[in-house]
């Protein structure tokens, strides 16, 4: 138990956030390509979430780099523990920095094909004869998009990984989980709590802003083409559930790519979270 504290107090100052204003939602039948990956479906907003994809490569390098080093980073053994993992680790974070084209893990009828990542809106009204380039808008997507958004986890339904492609669908909920952003000495950090030695809090001030959580359905994706299989069987979101697994599990969890990639400075010395 030491040993953890110690490594939780090595890395949670640098567990901090903050987020950009909101901008208001509207969908259309289009679609705009940002860097590899496809954005479809979003009209106004594509321009928003091409922003965020941008700013994603160099927020990952840090933890890209880690991962390369000859030793392992308090970051690294809080998250991930088992130095065997970061071949898979490297490669997952490489990918969602490149939008690297795969072949969907456990692909559905009609995904079978090597793509990037299409980030899809959910459009209301549906669209009902979309392009067949439009594979985020084909209709069972939106569909089961607009189903599971409604349905949602208490009030976790910000985003889904649609399993069997290469889509992640964004729910209207998505670009509500910015606050303003605040100065760097203001924004929300997961510290250690000295009585219990733990975390304090869920990490939700790191994983719930629009960056954050487009890395965790990604991670969803890549971690499934890259296992062709459901993983993680059961998923955790909380920063000490994520790092009370075990290693094996630790590896195909998306929220621990998430809490580690958030444990280093941006690449861009005064870059702030968006």
């Amino acid at each position: 138990m030491r040993r953890f504290f110690i490594l939780c107090s090595q890395i949670a100052t640098t567990l901090c956030t903050a987020s950009p204003p909101l901008q208001p939602r509207q969908t259309s039948g289009d679609a705009v390509v940002s860097g590899p990956y496809s954005i479809q479906g979003c009209g106004a907003n594509a321009t928003q979430i091409a922003s965020v994809l941008s700013s994603i490569p160099p927020y990952l390098q840090p933890a890209i780099a880690d991962t390369l080093s000859t030793y392992t980073s308090p970051a690294y053994n809080t998250f991930f523990k088992d130095v065997h993992s970061a071949p898979l680790v490297r490669k997952i974070l490489q990918n969602i920095a490149q939008g690297t084209a795969v072949l969907p893990g456990l692909a559905q009828p009609g995904f079978g094909k090597v793509t990037s990542p299409v980030i899809a809106c959910i459009p209301s009204p549906p669209v009902s004869d979309p392009s067949p380039t439009l594979v985020g808008l084909t209709p069972w997507v939106q569909a089961f998009a607009k189903h599971e958004c409604a349905k949602g986890r208490g009030d976790d339904a910000f985003a889904y990984f649609i399993g069997g492609t290469n889509i992640v669908a964004l729910c209207p909920t998505w670009f509500a989980l910015n606050v303003p952003a605040e100065p760097k000495a203001r924004r929300p950090c997961i510290a250690v709590d000295r009585a219990t030695n733990q975390f304090r809090g869920l990490g939700y001030p790191l994983a719930r802003n629009l960056r954050s959580w487009l890395v965790h359905e990604l991670a969803h994706v890549y971690l499934v083409a890259a296992t062709n299989r459901k993983v993680p069987v059961d998923e955790v979101y909380s920063v000490n559930s994520c790092f009370r697994l075990k290693a094996d599990s630790q590896r195909y969890m998306p929220n621990n790519y998430v809490y580690y990639v958030g444990t280093f400075k941006l690449a861009s010395k005064g870059e702030s979270f968006v």
